[in-house]
C-alpha cells in the first residue's frame, strides 16, 4: 500500500483485501471485507503530532455501517496522552472522531453502499474538534484529555489500532493527514465538489503557445479539477500534508 506524498510511509497489506483497480473513488482502492483485512504503517514520518493541529479525511465507500464499530483508520491505541487519533463508524452509522480520549460524532447517519468524503481537524490552540461529512461541517466538541506528548506510533487503516476488530466493511481511498487544521472551505475544496476527469489546462511555458493538457493534482496522479485549481496555492493542502495513502 503506497503512500504518494513522498514521505515514503508505505503500509503492510495483512489478510486479504482485494485491490479495486477502478472501483475507487481516485482510481483504484482497496477493499475490505471485514473479516481481518487491514494496512499496518510503522511509525510513518511526521504523526508525531501532540499537542499540535492537524486534519485527517478519507473517501470510504461503506457496505456495513451499523450493528457495530467500524474503523476507518487509529494511530497510537495505546497511549493516553500521547497521539492517539482515529475516524469510526459507530454502531448506528454516524461517523466518529477522536483525538486522545475524547470522541465525537456527527448526529446523522451515513448509508451503506454509496462513497463519503469524511474529514476531521483538531485546532491545538483552542482544542476543538471538526467533523465534516461531504465537506460539510457536522459537529464541533473540545478535547478535554490526552493528545499532549508527541509520539511515533503504528498506523492501522481499516481496522481499529490494535488491528483485532472494530475491521472495516467496503471501499477505503485517498487517505490523508496534514499537520495543519483545514478550514471549512478547505474541507469543501478537499472534497472535491465531485471528479472531474476531463479537465484540462493552458501550458504557456514553450514559447507562448498554448498547450493544452490534462489537469492533475499535486502528486502527478489524479485528475480533479476543483482540487488543483483551488487547493494548489494553499500549503495546508500540499506542503504540509505527511500522508497521502492511494493503496495501490
Amino acid at each position: 500500500a503506497a503512500d504518494s506524498s513522498g514521505n515514503g510511509n508505505h503500509g503492510t497489506v495483512v489478510g486479504n483485501p482485494v485491490w479495486r483497480p477502478s472501483g475507487g473513488w481516485f482510481d483504484g482502492a482497496l477493499d475490505f471485507d471485514g473479516r481481518g483485512d487491514y494496512v499496518k504503517v510503522e511509525k510513518p514520518k511526521g504523526f508525531n503530532l501532540a499537542p499540535n493541529s492537524f486534519s485527517v479525511s478519507a473517501w470510504i465507500y461503506p457496505r456495513e455501517t451499523r450493528g457495530r464499530w467500524h474503523a476507518i483508520l487509529e494511530y497510537d491505541r495505546d497511549s493516553l496522552n500521547g497521539n492517539r487519533f482515529g475516524l469510526w463508524l459507530d454502531t448506528e452509522g454516524r461517523f466518529h472522531f477522536r483525538v486522545g480520549q475524547n470522541t465525537w460524532q456527527s448526529p446523522g447517519v451515513l448509508t451503506p453502499n454509496q462513497w463519503y468524503h469524511v474529514a476531521a481537524t483538531f485546532e491545538g490552540g483552542t482544542r476543538a474538534m471538526k467533523l465534516y461529512v461531504d465537506g460539510v461541517h457536522q459537529a464541533t466538541a473540545t478535547n478535554q484529555k490526552g493528545f499532549v506528548t508527541p509520539t511515533q506510533a503504528t498506523l492501522i487503516i481499516g481496522a481499529r489500532g490494535s488491528a483485532d476488530d472494530e475491521y472495516f466493511v467496503g471501499l477505503i481511498d485517498d487517505v490523508r493527514v496534514f499537520k495543519v487544521a483545514l478550514t471549512a472551505e478547505e474541507v469543501v475544496m478537499l472534497s472535491g465538489f465531485g471528479r472531474n476527469e476531463g479537465a484540462v489546462a493552458a501550458d504557456t511555458t514553450t514559447g507562448g503557445a498554448e498547450n493544452w493538457k490534462q489537469l492533475l493534482d499535486q502528486t502527478g496522479l489524479i485528475e480533479d479539477m476543483s482540487f488543483m485549481l483551488f487547493t494548489q496555492p494553499s500549503t495546508a493542502l500540499s506542503a504540509d500534508a505527511e500522508v497521502i495513502f492511494d493503496a495501490r
